[in-house]
């Protein structure tokens, strides 16, 4: 699932370019003047369809289910009087504060404090940042220090990309070998570390093609991996999952319109050394995450919410 993100946004910039072009108007005096023009209705109407298509297999698959046997008259009035009892019992025991309620509570209160509160703010951070970087990284490279040509701006998003796929599909296997806490740390750091060179690196298309290739191969996997660490603890339960898809919606949207309102008034210049600030504080986090998985597992034992 992850990968194929990863492939689809590379294929975006192609799959967008047939519906760019440039408008030239000469005027009275012999002026020439170039207006971009991007009809974004006829792909997102494209894309919207595939959705649609996509969702109508699944409702598809869901009806496909395979019927239940269908019991015999005795069978359902017997089963019919246990539920009934069963009901009976389960009222009877509403009332009552059993030692078991009392330790499903604590639980959850403790999943709650050590696993929610830091995913959510780990998405946040997380997902926001990659945001920033895969957003900004055209207007930086053609509008920044180095002026690199559209062309090749295209071509070193749809190589972040690509390699944004690739980097989820090999950290399945490294993940066979070596702890998910510690491909989780060697992610956050080097990821950091990639924004700190192209902040520090000279501004020329190769120093920009190289840390964009070892960012995406440290960054993309960090999504997945999360979740793997979380597992470790855990189960990656719906409510666990809601507050991953709302810290990443949430880290997205804010991080991308302070990130326009940095780049705007100080200048693009300024979107490698953003970049890396907010890739310092994911690191901060990521590690917050380590250590709270790491002590929710010695104090409750891993995965103790399955079982309930």
């Amino acid at each position: 699932m992850h990968s194929g993100y990863g492939v689809g946004a590379a294929l975006a910039p192609g799959f967008l370019a047939p519906f760019t072009f440039e408008l030239v108007k000469t005027g009275i005096n012999g002026t020439v003047s170039t207006k971009k023009i991007v009809r974004l209705g006829i792909p997102y109407a494209i894309i919207a369809g595939l959705c649609c298509i996509c969702a109508g297999l699944f409702w598809f698959f869901n009806l496909c289910k395979s019927r239940a046997r269908v019991a015999h008259p005795m069978e359902l009035s017997k089963k019919e009087n246990g539920e009934e009892e069963s009901d009976a019992r389960s009222d009877d025991d509403n009332d009552v504060v059993t030692p078991s309620r009392c330790q499903k509570l604590a639980a959850h209160k403790n999943i709650l404090v050590y696993i929610v509160l830091p995913t959510f703010f780990l998405y946040a951070a997380l997902v926001g940042n990659e945001r920033v970087f895969s957003k900004y990284l055209f207007v930086f490279a053609n509008e920044g220090p180095a002026h690199i040509s559209k062309e090749d701006c295209f071509l070193l998003t749809s190589v972040y990309w690509i390699v944004f796929a690739l980097a989820r599909i090999v950290t399945v296997p490294v993940s066979l070998f070596i702890p998910l806490p510690c491909v989780f740390a060697i992610q956050l750091i080097g990821a950091w570390a990639m924004a700190l060179g192209l902040y520090l690196a000279p501004p020329t298309w190769t120093m920009y093609l190289s840390f964009t290739v070892c960012f995406g191969l440290f960054k993309s996997p960090l999504f997945p991996t999360g979740l793997g660490v979380i597992s470790t603890a855990t189960t990656v339960t719906g409510l666990i999952a809601f507050f991953v898809n709302l810290g990443s919606s949430v880290g997205a949207s804010m991080l991308q319109a302070v990130a326009g309102m940095v780049l705007n008034r100080m200048g693009r210049q300024t979107f490698p050394l953003f970049v890396m600030v907010s890739g310092l504080v994911l690191v901060f986090i990521g590690a917050a995450l380590i250590a709270t998985t790491h002590f929710y597992r010695i104090r409750h034992g891993s995965k103790s919410l399955s079982a309930n």
